[in-house]
């Protein structure tokens, strides 16, 4: 912003002195041009066309100047167009660079509730495979307990059955005790 206007005036300050010198050139050649009318001798038609070239170079001269004017106008109306896009668009990097925050915040707490829920998931599947290894073993040793119950009834079958076989085949020396 200070630069362009440092520029302008700068700019404005060249053009002034340039206007200013050509004046007084002008000035100057007008002087020579009223000393050489006079000491010229003859067709007053040149002067006259003379003259006339001289007030269309004053006018085209007037008309420079009002145009040099608008341009400066327009210029000035373009360079504040700009700065308000500049502006326009600063804001809106400013905004981006917010969201992009909140984002990267947003994404800090998403993944570490991931993170959380992935440790809780992981204990739990530990804690499950533990207590299935213990229900392993305690179904392995209920199948032994079962199996030597089992035996065991079953012995204690033979055991009964010899026994009274046993008894069967001494009976008879039994009974007469």
């Amino acid at each position: 912003c200070a630069f362009s206007g440092r520029l302008l005036a700068a700019s404005n300050a060249e053009q002034d002195a340039r206007q200013g010198d050509a004046l007084t050139e002008l000035t100057s050649t007008e002087a020579a041009l009223r000393n050489a009318r006079g000491s010229v001798s003859g067709s007053k038609d040149f002067l006259k066309r003379l003259d006339g070239l001289r007030s269309r170079l004053l006018e085209l001269d007037r008309r420079a100047d009002a145009l040099g004017e608008k341009l400066d106008e327009a210029e000035a109306t373009e360079i504040a167009a700009i700065k308000r896009e500049v502006d326009f668009q600063r804001r809106m990097v400013d905004d981006l660079d917010a969201e992009g925050d909140d984002i990267g915040q947003d994404n800090t707490r998403v993944s570490g509730r991931i993170g959380r829920n992935a440790f809780a998931n992981v204990a739990d599947f530990y804690e499950d495979m533990l207590t299935r290894a213990d229900m392993g073993v305690a179904d392995v040793y209920w199948y032994r307990k079962e199996s030597l119950s089992q035996e065991k009834r079953s012995l204690a079958r033979d055991r009964a059955e010899r026994l009274r076989i046993l008894q069967d085949a001494f009976k008879d020396v039994l009974e007469e005790e």
